[in-house]
């Protein structure tokens, strides 16, 4: 499996890490930033570099959570490829808080469900 995510493998919980393992070795490609100000053909440029990045690493499935427009493009792509695309499906706990200064503070949680295919 690839991993092509702002999150690497080593911050996983075990229970991602355990059903990944089901896929074989994982790859990691770092999402990139991406920026607000791209227009639409930069963006379909860097859809295409990524994909060759992909598919130069032979592997059939790949984890692909990023910013939403270039994710678009590339799972369009890698599907037309092939390829099995899927995202991490997560449980979500929110705590938040004020402190006594009054700041606002939210601390998020998310705990590995499945995988899920686009």
């Amino acid at each position: 499996m690839i991993n092509f995510t702002n999150h690497p493998y080593e911050m996983w919980d075990d229970a991602q890490k355990r059903a990944a393992s089901e896929f074989g070795d994982i790859k990691e490609i770092p999402f990139p930033a991406v920026d607000p100000s791209a227009t639409e053909e930069d963006l379909d440029n860097l859809a295409e570099e990524y994909r060759e990045k992909v598919l130069a690493l032979k592997d059939p499935m790949i984890l692909l959570q990023g910013e939403f427009t270039l994710s678009f493009r590339l799972v369009q792509l890698l599907k037309k490829d092939g390829l099995k695309v899927v995202a991490a499906c997560s449980e979500r706990r929110v705590h938040e808080w004020r402190d006594d200064d009054g700041k606002y503070h939210k601390e998020m949680l998310f705990e590995f469900v499945q995988f899920r295919r686009y």
